[in-house]
């Protein structure tokens, strides 16, 4: 694994709870006199002077800040602190800087604010991580723990993302990617930002990773290829090919139609597309699980499973599961003979958060990713990032469109209602 959960999670625990319940940092009052109002420097030296007894208190960055993901403000705690003369690449008790911490939340004029008033942009914590490796992981925190047991990625494809009334057990499944999504919008924009001010994606932390690692712990998001724009060249072992250039599995291949997998596969029936276009389809053999839902095609000895994701009717996501008999090969073995068989160039680097108890790796490349793990047997899986992106931001919509309808509803009735 790449860091154990309590190491990975220890520097940025704190953040977990601002994250859930959002508590906005404590604001200072300026000081008066009792007759007259202080001057002005009277009034910032005594809020400097506070701000510096709560942090000696505290010794918490993130306790300077709103707490939320994406604020655009700055407190005024956060202005006093540094005024009283604290370094910002001072780490906390839990090894971050300040810079660690907007990076963290996603809070950009934060970073601005901060890189104005000499913050180090590529200051470790205590991981030797740098802000730019947690932004690069979607935040560095583990968004799927206690949800996905396996590689999060073929759940987006069959859970119950866009229905017209979801129930609260759908609503709590799907939670983690729509938080997911929202991170990986928000954090895109800080990366940019990182990367503009001279953040370095080949720095390395105390274990040796750099920012391509990182971005492989955030999932298909597409990081790698705003990180290699700024690397230079052969410093890290990048996946050259395009989407409309994926590699075929078994026959299968992004972009194929819905009407030429189910020609090849005949199955017994077919789901309808939700409303935001997503069909997923799964076949089964073997095993003791599932009767066959259709014969085995050709070309298919020693798989036992198959998952499709099919959005607006074009395969966007499929993930290929082996029997395990058949594939008698250590993880790494597996994941050589992959990259030789599929010609894909590139590193596979740890994908996914530590509570993923087969321990995926992925490969990410010009608009696609392919994934690489172990469950029930070894699989492959490789997913269309843009499509993902589409789905995401669908449901997004269709969320926003049922809270507008469901609040006029609510006008409504209270007009009917009015005496």
């Amino acid at each position: 694994m790449l860091f154990s959960r309590g190491v990975r999670l220890a520097p940025f625990l704190a953040s977990a709870l601002l994250l859930s319940v959002v508590t906005p940092a404590q604001t200072l009052r300026r000081a008066t006199t009792s007759q007259t109002a202080a001057p002005a420097s009277q009034e910032a030296s005594v809020s400097a002077s506070k701000a510096r007894r709560e942090w000696d208190a505290r010794r918490d960055w993130l306790r300077f800040t709103t707490g939320v993901v994406g604020d655009t403000a700055v407190t005024d705690s956060m202005n006093a602190l540094l005024a009283s003369g604290l370094d910002p690449s001072t780490q906390d008790r839990y090894g971050r800087t300040a810079m660690h911490a907007a990076a963290l939340l996603g809070q950009l004029d934060l970073a601005r604010f901060l890189l104005a008033r000499g913050a180090q942009v590529d200051a470790r914590d205590r991981e030797g991580r740098t802000p730019l490796m947690v932004s690069a992981s979607a935040g560095g925190l583990g968004h799927f723990i206690g949800y996905a047991p396996t590689s999060p990625w073929e759940f987006f494809w069959s859970a119950p993302l866009c229905r017209p009334e979801p129930s609260e057990e759908a609503e709590k499944r799907t939670e983690p990617f729509r938080r997911w999504h929202e991170t990986v919008t928000t954090q895109e924009l800080m990366l940019r930002l990182l990367l503009k001010a001279g953040a370095d994606p080949t720095a390395k932390d105390s274990s040796g990773r750099d920012a391509f690692d990182h971005a492989a712990l955030g999932g298909p998001t597409g990081f790698s290829r705003l990180l290699a724009g700024k690397a230079r060249a052969g410093e890290a072992a990048r996946c050259d090919l395009t989407a409309a250039r994926a590699p075929e599995v078994r026959g299968l291949r992004l972009g194929m139609s819905l009407r030429d997998v189910v020609v090849r596969f005949r199955p017994s029936s077919l789901p309808e597309a939700d409303s935001c276009g997503l069909l997923a389809l799964h076949l089964e053999w073997g095993g003791g699980f599932l009767a066959p839902p259709a014969p085995r095609p050709l070309g298919l000895d020693g798989v036992r499973r198959i998952g499709f994701g099919f959005l607006d009717g074009r395969l966007t996501y499929f993930r290929v599961t082996y029997e395990q008999e058949e594939v008698p090969l250590k993880p790494a073995e597996f994941r050589s003979k992959l990259s030789e068989s599929l010609g894909l160039p590139g590193r596979w680097r740890r994908a996914g958060d530590d509570s993923l108890l087969e321990e995926p790796y992925s490969v990410s490349c010009e608009g696609f990713t392919v994934v690489a793990g172990f469950n029930i047997g070894p699989y492959v899986e490789v997913i269309d990032e843009a499509a993902l992106r589409t789905l995401l931001q669908r449901d997004a919509e269709a969320r926003l469109r049922r809270m507008r309808e469901a609040e006029a509803e609510k006008e409504r009735k209270k007009r009917v209602l009015k005496p």
